[in-house]
């Protein structure tokens, strides 16, 4: 069980090399779909993806972790095929309905069984490297797209089929844990999230922060570019600098140690709040880029930081249904806000930061209710 942290990191890096997600977009173009087929794509996998999560947390609560990681991880490998051989909008319909299974079954069960496998202070660590290796692997991904795959969009997708056929064997090598407790019922997992519902709180302070940080840093930081006259020969640097930041979340556990978790997630968000604040008034180009790295910076320690609440708030062995009811509930607040933003987009880029100030701002107001309720029940 305590090499199985070992086996993580290398999965997480190998699925973070999908070589061709800089041009994923423009590879469907070419493929003959249409901005508008590859939305529609977008939001039915979206709604899948939701309905299947606490499903498949239960049936990997049920058969065993390892034995959902490995289905989940073979039909991974068959979806990037599928990719890689798509031509029209049916093809890449029915790979993004095979992820929207795969990706629902992987959550929560990963971090199930990587939290069985590792000691309760080891959490914050552990986690924020598994996180950290995925950033690396994305990096690797972007320079090796740009050094060898920018004239070849579908050796780029064949390159990413190869990795994912080697996270498939390597998650063989997991061992898997066996609880000896009783295992629930739907009903009885159901019943234990109501019993601690005081946890809405944190999950929804949590949507706001992430998919905030999330959400200007990906969507409008190219925006934020055009806005401060960096021309477009630079963004892809600028992407693999951000990128760099991303990775900062392999010193979590430090930075818990140093701080405290609480000091720590009140400091991130006070980061966050000075971000947005810069990127709404500065017309600098060194100023927002500054303040967009902070913006990662501060999602990156804050995730790992999240996944140590979540699983310490657990007290029931069915771990993965349990991550399963958290990740819809998350999910459901994520899928509203890109919209928010979207009409705050249409009337300023400024008032995205505003709207991104007012999320951080309930995001710190409900941790610390949260906070509150746990320190009475205490």
């Amino acid at each position: 069980m305590k090499y199985n942290k070992y086996v993580f990191y290398v999965l997480a890096f190998l699925q973070g090399l999908v070589f061709y997600s800089a041009v994923a977009m423009l590879y469907r173009l070419e493929r003959g779909l249409s901005a508008s087929q590859i939305g529609i794509i977008e939001g039915i996998h979206t709604i899948l993806m939701v309905v299947l999560e606490v499903p498949w947390g239960y049936l990997g609560d049920r058969i065993g972790y390892k034995k959902t990681l490995l289905l989940c991880n073979l039909l991974f490998f068959i979806s990037k095929l599928m990719f890689w051989q798509a031509n029209s909008f049916f093809d890449f319909l029915a790979e993004r309905l095979l992820l929207s299974v795969v990706i629902s079954g992987i959550s929560g069960c990963d971090i199930a069984l990587l939290d069985n496998s590792i000691k309760p202070q080891e959490r914050a660590r552990v986690f924020g490297f598994y996180r950290m290796v995925d950033a690396l692997g994305c990096i690797c991904s972007g320079l090796a797209f740009t050094l060898f795959f920018k004239e070849n969009y579908e050796m780029a997708a064949f390159a990413t089929v190869i990795a994912y056929l080697l996270a498939f064997l390597i998650t063989f090598l997991l061992k898997d844990c066996e609880s000896k407790r009783e295992k629930l019922s739907m009903y009885g997992v159901y019943k234990a999230f109501m019993k601690q519902k005081h946890i809405l709180l944190l999950l929804i302070a949590s949507a706001l922060f992430m998919e905030t940080m999330h959400t200007i840093t990906v969507f409008y930081a190219q925006l934020q570019y055009e806005r401060v006259h960096i021309t477009m020969q630079y963004f892809g640097i600028l992407y693999i600098i951000l990128q760099f930041f991303a990775m900062m979340s392999g010193w979590s556990g430090k930075f818990v140690k140093g701080f405290g978790k609480k000091k720590l997630t009140l400091l991130l968000f006070f980061i966050a709040t000075i971000g947005c604040l810069l990127l709404l008034v500065t017309t600098s180009a060194v100023v927002s880029v500054l303040s967009l790295a902070l913006l990662v910076l501060c999602n990156s320690l804050y995730l790992p930081l999240f996944d140590v609440y979540e699983n310490e708030s657990i007290g029931i062995t069915m771990r993965a249904s349990m991550l399963s009811f958290y990740a819809v509930i998350m999910n459901g607040i994520s899928a509203i806000l890109p919209t928010c933003f979207g009409l705050a987009a249409d009337i300023s880029l400024s008032f995205v930061y505003l709207l991104g100030l007012i999320f951080i701002i309930i995001a710190i107001g409900l941790f610390l209710f949260w906070q509150y309720i746990c320190e009475r029940k205490v």
